[in-house]
Order: structure tokens, then C-alpha cells, then sequence
């Protein structure tokens, strides 16, 4: 199946924010520092209920007490500076042009037999099916990534309809699972012959 459009600004802003909200719900150990940020605050309160049942604050003289006190601000002060710059890095990233300009511009993708043909101004690319780690989908862009962060971006508008993006989903998810898609209905032919 092949596709061709032009790549504008908006599409590449679309791509980043999408792939920063991903990273970032996927960032491991979120659990765990949302579980440490409740126990750090269960403890300090549970320390401020002893020290108003004891009627003092002599307990955190005692150097275990202090200890545990001290770590626990200093968790949820590295869990503050943490998020504090994964959003300063997410806000930073919307917007920003790409580094290269051929990133942008008029393309050509088709999905062969052999992997994904990029064709741009620069000349074509073949990235193996095998190369390719996910086909993902949203509401104006359909991406196969290749990375984490990076992907062929193809934005909806460069379909005739719906029902040609979801074509195109379907043989990209099938020859990305090893199989061979179904004969072309549509009127988009594959860029190689059907046996």
C-alpha cells in the first residue's frame, strides 16, 4: 500500500507530544515513587500523631527517627526535582522544529513485502519489517515506530478515507507479525505483485 503527503510542522509537533506523553506514562518505576511519595506522607503524619499524643518532639532526638525523617525529605524532594524536569523537558520539546530539514516535506511511504519504503527529498529508505517495533494510532496520525522515540509518521489526511487507514493499519500490524495482507480492494495497490 502507498501513501503520499507532505510532513508539515504541526504533524512533527503532534508526533513529539504524543511520544512524550508515552515515555512518560511508561517511564518505569512511576509506581514506585507514587507508592514511596504515600508512605513518606503516611510516616510524617503518623510522626506528627506522636509528637501531639507525647506532647513534645523529644522522639526525634533519637538518631533513628531523624534518619528515617531526613530520607524521607529527601525522597520526596528527589521525586519533586524529578517531575519538575520531566516537565520542564516535555514543555520544552513541544514545538520545536526538527533538527533536520529533510524531516519535514513531501514523502512517499509504501508498505512492501522486504519492510517500510520511505521515499523524501533525501532518496528512498528501507526499514526491514523486522526493524519496526510497534504500530500505534491516533486520532489524526497512524506511526510505525521504529524506536521509542522516533517513527515513520503518516497524518490521516494523506488517506482518501477511513476505511484506507484502517487498511493500511491492518497491513502494517499483519506484515509486522510475519503474515501477508489480503489483496488490495481499496484502489491503493501494494508496491509489489500479489502471487
Amino acid at each position: 500500500m502507498r501513501v503520499e503527503f507532505e510532513l508539515q510542522q504541526p504533524d512533527f509537533s503532534a508526533f513529539t507530544d504524543h511520544v512524550l506523553t508515552r515515555l512518560l506514562a511508561r517511564r518505569p518505576g512511576a509506581r514506585h515513587w507514587a507508592l514511596l511519595g504515600g508512605l513518606a506522607c503516611a510516616l510524617l503524619v503518623l510522626g506528627g500523631l506522636l509528637a501531639l499524643l507525647q506532647g513534645s518532639l523529644a522522639w526525634l532526638s533519637e538518631p533513628v527517627p531523624r534518619a528515617l525523617l531526613i530520607a524521607l525529605a529527601v525522597a520526596l524532594g528527589l521525586l519533586l526535582a524529578l517531575s519538575a524536569v520531566l516537565e520542564v523537558l516535555k514543555r520544552s520539546a513541544r514545538g520545536r522544529p526538527p533538527t533536520d530539514p529533510t524531516m519535514l516535506g513531501w514523502r512517499v511511504i509504501e508498505l512492501a513485502e522486504d519492510g517500510v519504503r520511505e521515499t523524501t527529498a533525501r532518496g528512498t529508505e528501507v526499514t526491514r519489517w523486522g526493524a519496526i517495533r510497534e504500530v500505534d494510532e491516533t486520532a489524526s496520525q497512524v506511526h510505525l515506530y521504529v524506536t521509542n522515540v522516533s517513527a515513520h509518521v503518516i497524518p490521516k489526511r494523506a488517506f482518501a478515507s477511513g476505511a484506507d487507514v484502517a487498511r493500511f493499519v491492518d497491513i502494517a500490524r499483519t506484515r509486522l507479525a510475519g503474515g501477508r495482507p489480503p489483496p488490495s480492494s481499496s484502489g491503493m495497490a501494494w508496491s509489489s505483485p500479489e502471487p
